[in-house]
């Protein structure tokens, strides 16, 4: 708002009349108070005039618009606020800033910041330009990342506080936490930066799927990716594992799959084939060292049919001296070890049911007596 008068500092003029003064003093009175009255109150109450009510700055460059040229000591034993003490009452709709900084960046030196708050000379707490912040005298890398060696950030227990990182964000060191990490009602996120596909690896924990204190070991889409695999507590101090969707269980070594649990109960070892449900697929060779129990029926080499002469895609072995029982139609014509017993699925007698081979390599009939 514009005054009334352009500062004259060279009115009243000498030459004129003191019947005038009152004139001038009254025009003074008005230029002072229209320039005060910009930042401060006037003409309202003894108690409150000449107070601060804003301060409007018109700051000329190069110029540090506030600024202690000579620091205040402060000495009282009571404590208090140092530096700057604020209040104000909030009571509108509209979206407010407490402390508003906008700074138009055309340039500037690497290592400015928004923010330097110090301790004896040493950044405690600092804002670069790209929102990165230091604490405890240490480098903070990545948006919104505290990279301080020993700044601390304390949490009453009464007051939810959350930590976001948005994408893209990076800590480029270890992140030590003495204490808990607790997802309640909620998730943590830690994913494989390098990797933006739905296939990101990740840990979740919270309770996104309705179970307290679940882990989840899954891609960035848990609900709907097949690949991933969650530990919840079961209730009863143990631990359930589950799978969602038909995604399976695969254990793998050395760069290779070695065995998968699929949904329904099914296992394979050895390869990926689907058993049936409540099925074991052994691709290889079971080695028991101790007594096997079966309730059920014992399929060996079913895959195999009833080969002619005998294979040994399909034998039972009797302990490590190679000896070993085998099946198949029409006579033997497999080499096996001495001792050995072949089945015959098509016999016709007594006379070539059962054979026996012979330190010879050759086969010898048994006869039954039926």
């Amino acid at each position: 708002m514009a005054h009334t008068t352009a500062w004259n500092e060279a009115s009243p003029a000498g030459t004129d009349l003191a019947s005038t003064i009152d004139n001038s003093m009254r025009a003074m009175k008005l230029d002072v108070r229209e320039r005060m009255a910009v930042d401060h109150i006037w003409g309202v109450s003894l108690d409150d005039d000449g107070k601060h009510k804003r301060v409007g700055l018109v700051a000329a460059p190069d110029t540090v618009p506030i600024q202690t040229l000579v620091p205040n000591v402060m000495t009282t034993p009571t404590g208090g606020a140092g530096l700057i003490d604020l209040k104000q009452t909030w009571n509108t709709p509209a979206i407010l800033s407490a402390i508003r900084t906008d700074i138009t960046n055309m340039q500037s030196g690497a290592g400015s910041l928004l923010m330097d708050l110090k301790v004896n000379g040493i950044t405690m707490f600092g804002v670069d330009m790209a929102g990165n912040f230091t604490i405890g005298g240490g480098g903070g890398t990545g948006g919104g990342t505290g990279g301080g060696q020993t700044g601390v950030i304390t949490v009453p227990t009464t007051f939810t506080a959350y930590v976001h990182m948005a994408a893209g964000a990076t800590v480029s060191g270890d992140l030590t936490v003495n204490g808990n990490i607790i997802g309640n009602n909620g998730n943590i996120y830690i994913r494989n930066p390098s990797a933006a596909s739905d296939a990101t690896i990740g840990v979740f924990m919270g309770n996104n799927i309705g179970y307290n204190g679940q882990i989840i070991f899954c891609s960035s889409n848990h609900v709907s990716h097949p690949d991933q695999l969650i530990f919840r507590s079961n209730g009863t101090g143990g631990m359930r594992i589950d799978t969602l969707q038909w995604a399976p269980i695969v254990i793998w070594a050395g760069g290779a799959e070695v065995m998968r649990l699929h949904q329904g109960g099914g296992v394979s070892i050895g390869t990926a084939e689907y058993p049936g449900a409540g099925n074991l697929l052994v691709q290889g060779t079971i080695v028991a060292r101790g007594d096997v129990n079966f309730a059920g029926v014992v399929n060996v080499a079913s895959a195999a049919g009833s080969p002619v002469g005998g294979s040994i895609a399909g034998r039972m072995f009797m302990g490590t001296s190679g000896v070993a029982i085998y099946f198949g139609r029409g006579a033997p014509t497999i080499t096996a070890w001495t001792g050995s017993i072949y089945l015959r699925s098509d016999s016709t007698g007594p006379n070539n049911r059962f054979y026996v081979s012979t330190q010879n390599n050759t086969w010898a009939t048994i006869t039954a007596s039926a």
